[in-house]
């Protein structure tokens, strides 16, 4: 029987995964990848490795608490195209060195459908995505003139969107191929350490690269970040093409979720 594919937020389904595997220590931290580097030797195969997997295989489903225009920049991309377009030109010019020029090119063109996802920060589950969302809603509830009356409708000036994953894709954005892992104090005992043990004894054994901060970030991977508010988030960076076009080969499609937040916030809140 399948495990709920939600268990992958969890300390436990990692921990779990790792028995009782000797720890294996951080790597040093790394310099990360370009997006150069990306284009000729890591996006096309990752696009192809993602075709093999079936459309019967589990998606996860990833979740961000953001400024209302970040998801509207988002939300734009998408209808443009930009995720379907880019990856097609990934496929017909991938593989070849030094395309970043080219893809900063075609990017800037009237109508491009090329482009990487105008994401930054940090991902989660919907629990960890919902906590930061009503900590806007609170504090705007109790700052908007008249917050005795219900008003469902009312909302803070953030949005919360879904990025469903490609069916298995999972299965390889959790490896160190893709992932790099943050070194900070508590990671060996968290979901950091639990990844480094069940890959660290592979034969021959996979090393994940380390993030060089406590944020997680490191350009070219999908990072991960320690949380107070859940075990972990996925890093994606500030403004960082390469691990922005990364991250996007992953997805499938993106939508507002931000009613079901609400709606949550309506049905949980003690402030009326």
């Amino acid at each position: 029987m399948q495990r709920n594919i939600d268990d992958h937020w969890k300390r436990s389904y990692w921990q779990k995964e790792a028995g009782n595997r000797a720890p294996v220590a951080p790597s040093d931290p790394a310099g990360g990848r370009d997006l150069n580097h990306v284009l000729h030797q890591v996006a096309r195969g990752l696009l192809q490795e993602l075709a093999t997997l079936g459309p019967d295989q589990r998606q996860l489903r990833v979740f961000r608490t953001m400024s209302l225009l970040e998801a509207n920049e988002i939300l734009e991309w998408l209808g443009r195209g930009r995720l379907a377009g880019t990856e097609a030109w990934i496929q017909q010019h991938g593989g070849q060195a030094g395309l970043a020029p080219q893809f900063h090119a075609a990017a800037g063109e009237d109508e491009s459908q090329v482009g990487t996802m105008p994401i930054s920060g940090h991902l989660g589950g919907m629990d960890q995505s919902y906590s930061y969302y009503k900590t806007h809603h609170d504090a705007y509830y109790l700052q908007t003139p008249g917050n005795g009356r219900r008003d469902p409708a009312g909302r803070p000036d953030v949005r919360v969107l879904e990025f469903t994953l490609k069916p298995g894709a999972h299965r390889l954005l959790f490896s160190p191929r893709f992932m790099a892992l943050t070194g900070a104090a508590g990671s060996a005992e968290r979901t950091p350490g639990a990844l480094r043990k069940i890959y660290g004894h592979k034969a021959p054994p996979e090393h994940f690269q380390t993030a060089p901060a406590a944020e997680g970030n490191l350009p070219g991977y999908v990072g991960m970040k320690l949380e107070s508010r859940a075990d972990f988030s996925l890093a994606v960076g500030n403004d960082t093409a390469v691990t922005q076009l990364l991250f996007q080969l992953f997805v499938q499609d993106v939508r507002d979720v931000t009613k079901r937040a609400s709606d949550r916030w309506n049905s949980e809140t003690t402030h009326y």
